[in-house]
C-alpha cells in the first residue's frame, strides 16, 4: 500500500513526485501552474476540513442512530464532491505530476467515504472501522499532497 490514497496505483511514487515538483519549481512557475496550485490548496483546505468533520462523527458512531446515519451521510457526499473537483482542476503540464499525486490523495478519500457508506447501509461496525482507518490513509496522503504544492508555491 502506497501513502498516496492507499493503492499501489495511485500514480508515481512520492519520491519521483517530489523530485518532479522540484524540477517544477526549479523553473519559472507558468501562469497556469501558479493558478492550478491556488485552486489545488483551497481544495486541499476544503478537504481537511471534510476529513476532520467526518473523523469527528467517526468518533462518536452510533450506526444503529438515524441521526448520525444522516450526519454521516452528509459528510461523505461533501467528500465525494471534492474528490470530483479535484480531478476536474486543469493541471497546467508543469504542475501534471503534482495533479496525479492530489488525484490519488483524493481517491483515498473518497475510498473511505465509500466504505463508510457501505457500514451506514449494512449497519456494519466492522465496516465502519475499515473506514476510519483509510480516512487516516488518505489524511496522510493529502497532507503530502499539500506538502508538495505548498513546494512548488515557494519555489
Amino acid at each position: 500500500m502506497s501513502a498516496c490514497g492507499g493503492s499501489s496505483d495511485a500514480g508515481a511514487s512520492p519520491t519521483e513526485t517530489r523530485a518532479a515538483t522540484a524540477s517544477a519549481a526549479a523553473t519559472m512557475p507558468t501562469e497556469g501552474a501558479r493558478s492550478y496550485t491556488e485552486q489545488a490548496l483551497a481544495l486541499l483546505t476544503e478537504l481537511a476540513a471534510a476529513s476532520e468533520s467526518v473523523a469527528a462523527v467517526m468518533e462518536e458512531a452510533d450506526i444503529e442512530s438515524s441521526s448520525w446515519r444522516e450526519a454521516a451521510t452528509s459528510r461523505l457526499e461533501t467528500l465525494r464532491g471534492l474528490h470530483s473537483q479535484a480531478i476536474a482542476l486543469d493541471p497546467d503540464a508543469q504542475v501534471e505530476p503534482v495533479h496525479e499525486h492530489l488525484v490519488a490523495a483524493t481517491r483515498g478519500s473518497e475510498s473511505a467515504a465509500r466504505l463508510l457508506d457501505e457500514a451506514i447501509h449494512s449497519r456494519n461496525i466492522d465496516k465502519a472501522s475499515e473506514a476510519a482507518a483509510a480516512l487516516g490513509e488518505a489524511v496522510y496522503a493529502l497532507a503530502e499532497a499539500r506538502a508538495l504544492l505548498e513546494e512548488l508555491q515557494r519555489g
